[in-house]
C-alpha cells in the first residue's frame, strides 16, 4: 500500500510512484505498438532500431521499479525478495548486438508476461457488489415465478417452444416449418416426409407405383385434404364440402381408467369402426 510506505519514507514512496507511472507509459507504448501492426517478434529482430528503443525503455523502466520496490520493502521492515536476475535483464543492451536476438528470451518473456495485463480492463471486478434497486428485483421474481397459463406464451419468452422455436410468420407456412434446432441431415427426412403428407393417392393398382394404396374407405386422397397448409381442419362455410371434419363413432362398452370416477367406457362399432369414413373406391367394395 501507498500510504504505509509513505507513512514511513515519503521520499521513498514519491520516487516509487514515479518509476511505477514510467513503466506504466513505458509498457502502454509497447502494447501500442504491438496494437499498430509491429509484433513483439518483430521487435526482436535484429536492425529493428524502433523495437528495440520500445523493449529497451521497458525493461529498463521494469528493473528500475524493481529497484524501488526493494527499498519500500526495507522501509516498512520486510524481507527483501531477491528478485531474480539474468544476463539479458541484467545488461540487456549488449544482447541486441549481433545477428540473434535470443539471448534475450528471458526479458521478451517479461515482456509479454506484462503487456496482456495492460490490455485487460478491471470493470466490476474486485469492486463492491451494489444492491439491486427494488423495481429490478421485482422484475427479477416476476421472471422467475412458475407459470399458470399454458394457453399462450410467458411475456418474458422470447422462445415459448425452447431451441425447436421457429421465427413468426403471418403466413399460411406458419405450421409448414421445422424445428429451428433440428440437425441439416434430419431436414432431408422432414423434406421426405412433407412430400408424402402433401401426395395426392390413388387406389391401387394403378399406373403409379408411388402413390397408389388409397383406401378402400376413406375421408380424403391426401393429408393435407384436412390438414390445410399442415394445420387443422376447419368448419365448412355455406355449400363448401367438409371435407375437413369427421365424424367418430363409438358404442358402450370396453374398460375404465382406473381412478376416474363416472367414466362412461366406449369401444369402436364393430361394423363401421371408431370413425365414419365419407369416401370409398368403388371398386373395391
Amino acid at each position: 500500500q501507498s500510504d504505509l510506505v509513505a507513512a514511513a519514507d515519503p521520499a521513498v514512496d514519491a520516487q516509487l510512484q514515479v518509476e511505477l507511472a514510467a513503466t506504466m507509459t513505458a509498457l502502454g507504448s509497447l502494447k501500442a505498438a504491438a496494437e499498430g501492426g509491429m509484433a513483439y517478434d518483430q521487435m526482436l529482430a535484429a536492425g529493428n532500431k524502433a523495437g528495440e528503443a520500445l523493449i529497451m525503455a521497458s525493461l529498463e523502466a521494469l528493473v528500475t521499479q524493481a529497484a524501488s520496490i526493494e527499498r519500500a520493502m526495507t522501509v516498512l521492515g520486510l524481507t527483501a525478495g531477491g528478485f531474480e536476475g539474468s544476463d539479458s535483464l541484467d545488461t540487456p543492451r549488449p544482447h541486441f548486438n549481433g545477428p540473434s536476438s535470443a539471448p534475450l528470451n528471458t526479458a521478451a518473456q517479461l515482456i509479454l508476461l506484462v503487456s496482456p495485463a495492460l490490455s485487460q480492463t478491471l470493470d466490476g471486478l474486485h469492486l463492491p457488489v451494489v444492491q439491486r434497486m427494488v423495481a429490478d428485483l421485482v422484475k427479477i421474481a416476476a421472471v422467475l415465478t412458475p407459470p399458470v397459463d399454458f394457453s399462450r406464451a410467458e411475456p418474458f419468452e422470447v422462445r415459448s417452444g425452447g431451441a425447436a422455436s421457429v421465427r413468426r410468420r403471418d403466413t399460411g407456412d406458419a405450421f409448414s416449418q421445422f424445428s429451428a434446432n433440428m440437425p441439416f441431415d434430419r431436414q432431408m427426412d422432414f423434406n421426405l416426409g412433407n412430400a408424402l403428407f402433401t401426395r395426392t393417392w390413388v387406389a391401387a393398382p394403378s399406373s403409379t407405383l408411388a402413390s397408389d394404396g388409397l383406401g378402400p374407405l376413406h375421408n380424403a386422397r391426401g393429408c393435407q385434404d384436412c390438414h390445410l397448409q399442415d394445420g387443422r381442419g376447419h368448419v365448412p362455410a355455406g355449400d363448401e364440402a367438409a371435407v375437413s371434419m369427421f365424424l367418430r363413432l363409438s358404442i358402450p362398452g370396453g374398460t375404465s381408467p382406473d381412478g376416474v370416477a363416472d367414466w362412461q367406457a366406449t369401444q369402436a362399432d364393430p361394423t363401421y369402426g371408431g370413425q365414419l369414413q365419407l369416401c370409398r373406391d368403388r371398386n373395391r367394395g
